[in-house]
């Protein structure tokens, strides 16, 4: 295992302690995992009167990388997750917000929430009903088969997707299901999912709303 870099993504979180990061650090160099990418790489929310800062946070996870013998990539460019994992660099003005004066809008809570009128959005739109309708019905038949791991599968991919588009209710609902399943086997798997199939339609409604 220490011949080939075996790696995987560390998300550093704010609301993460460092003694929380480095048992994830830990549990990864346990599972065989060697080589980790962390991102972000500058944490803003860390005290602004360290000398570090902002990248303290990193500094630490770098030293304890050593001290475990763990390879560490900073990476400098994350994603938009709403573009489908687009890199940061890659966002346009017309992405963002538009206020009714047409101006662009950053501040605050619109900062980071995207124009859905962009006609690149309509297409990922348009590509998440098609593959949510379709996983939909194949959920309900994994569920009378018994395909328990499958339908996990399914669930968390459109976790992912529901979340790449700001459906937070609808990614949530995926989430809660598929611990669910991690957990061992629910007994109510069908009123779940038609409880996903609501939201769903409520969701495609808000974004035909959104959308025009």
């Amino acid at each position: 295992m220490t011949t080939y870099p075996f790696g995987a993504v560390l998300k550093i979180q704010r609301q993460d302690s460092m003694d929380d990061i480095k048992a994830q650090m830990r549990s990864m160099k346990a599972t065989g995992l060697n080589f980790v990418v962390v991102w972000p790489a500058v944490y803003w929310w860390e005290d602004r009167a360290h000398r570090d800062y902002p990248f303290n946070t990193g500094h630490q996870i770098l030293t304890y990388a050593d001290e475990i013998g763990m390879k560490i990539i900073m990476e400098l460019a994350g994603q938009l997750t709403s573009l489908e994992y687009a890199p940061d660099f890659v966002m346009k003005d017309d992405y963002y917000c538009v206020k009714a004066d047409g101006t662009i809008d950053r501040q605050g809570m619109a900062y980071g929430y995207l124009n859905y009128n962009h006609p690149e959005m309509k297409d990922l739109i348009e590509t998440f009903r098609a593959e949510s309708d379709l996983a939909l019905t194949e959920m309900r038949v994994l569920c009378r088969t018994g395909d328990l791991r499958t339908l996990g599968m399914i669930l968390h991919r459109q976790k992912g997707a529901a979340g790449n588009l700001g459906a937070v209710r609808l990614a949530e609902l995926y989430s809660n299901l598929e611990q669910a399943l991690a957990q061992g086997e629910p007994s109510d798997l069908e009123p779940a999912l038609e409880e996903i199939a609501t939201i769903y339609d409520r969701t495609c409604r808000a974004l035909n709303e959104f959308c025009g």
